[in-house]
Parts: C-alpha cells; sequence; structure tokens
C-alpha cells in the first residue's frame, strides 16, 4: 500500500517571489516539509516576466487539505498581486490566466457581484413593502378593535347603569317594605 502524497503543485506564482517568501505564506497551513521551485518563463525587456510554479511539500494532512482550500475560497487566493492555482501534485494542471483575461474575469465578476447586490435589494425593497403593508393592517385592526371596545364598554356602562338604578330602587322599596313589615311600632311612633 502506498503512502499518502502531502505534495501540492502552485501555479502562476510571481516571478518576484523568493522561496522563503513561498515557505513563509504556505506554513499558514501548517509544517512545510519542502518545497521546489521553477520558473515558466523567460526575463522581457530586463524584467522578470511571466510566473513560476512550485511544488510544495507539507508534513501533516490537515495542512496539505488546508492548503487544497485556498482555490475554494470566497476570493482568489493572491500572492504578490498575482491568483494562483493550488492543485494535489500530479494533477494536469488548468490553464492560467492572462493578465488581460483576468481584467476582464474582474470586471464580470463586478458586474455579477453587482446584479447579485442589485437582487438583493430588490428582495428587500419587496420584503420592505410587504412588511409597510402589513404593519398598516394591523394598525387599522387595532384602531378598529379599540373602537369596536369603546363602543361595547358603553353599552355595558349604560346597561349596568340601567342595572344598577332598578336594583336602588328595588332595594329602596323593599327596604320601606321589609321596614314596614318587621317593625310594627313604626307606624304607631309617629
Amino acid at each position: 500500500m502506498g503512502t499518502l502524497s502531502l505534495k501540492i503543485q502552485v501555479l502562476n506564482l510571481s516571478p518576484r517571489l523568493t522561496l522563503a517568501d513561498v515557505t513563509n505564506f504556505f506554513s499558514y497551513c501548517g509544517t512545510v516539509d519542502n518545497i521546489q521551485i521553477s520558473r515558466n518563463s523567460s526575463t522581457t525587456e530586463g524584467k522578470l516576466g511571466g510566473s513560476q510554479s512550485a511544488l510544495v511539500t507539507f508534513r501533516q494532512p490537515y495542512a496539505f487539505q488546508t492548503a487544497l482550500l485556498l482555490n475554494f475560497s470566497l476570493q482568489d487566493a493572491i500572492v504578490d498581486g498575482k491568483p494562483i492555482c493550488v492543485l494535489p501534485a500530479g494533477v494536469l494542471p488548468i490553464p492560467i490566466i492572462s493578465d488581460e483575461d483576468q481584467t476582464e474575469k474582474k470586471k464580470e465578476g463586478f458586474v455579477g457581484k453587482r446584479h447579485i447586490a442589485s437582487r438583493g435589494a430588490e428582495m428587500l425593497s419587496k420584503i420592505e413593502i410587504e412588511w409597510e403593508e402589513k404593519r398598516r393592517v394591523v394598525v387599522e385592526q387595532t384602531i378598529s378593535g379599540i373602537g369596536a371596545a369603546e363602543e361595547a364598554a358603553k353599552r355595558v356602562r349604560a346597561r349596568l347603569s340601567d342595572v344598577v338604578e332598578k336594583a336602588c330602587k328595588f332595594a329602596s322599596h323593599l327596604g320601606t317594605t321589609v321596614t314596614h313589615k318587621f317593625n310594627p311600632n313604626s307606624t304607631k311612633q309617629k
């Protein structure tokens, strides 16, 4: 049974990067065991042109897996101003995007992000309109309910007033009748 390879290939590295720069960058993933850098193109007009690639070997499986995640982050992994591509060693490399293609890709990405933001704003606006309508309906129902409760309270007060008035009259009438029945001296004392 073969051992697990913990080696990645890194494509499109800036030609300005040194072995120390690459080691420092990938050490955030975990312990780097070995790095081999190769230049992919020659100098142009006295300046470094093109890119470099590297084979990076890690000691721990989690470091290898973390490095591979750089391709799946929300934004491209950019080292020294260039987007890099990180693949397991031995996998066919994907084509590297030229600077012009990268600029066009960024413009398309910006348009795409603007479209997403626009759609988000539209959805937020619709939600605000729906909430405002719901709030308006609740306020109207509350005002209507308060009015109905006030009317019901007026009717209850009027009815209760009638009942209390009748009860007082009855109690007054009952009191005079009871007094005359149980107090035989009440008429004699006058």
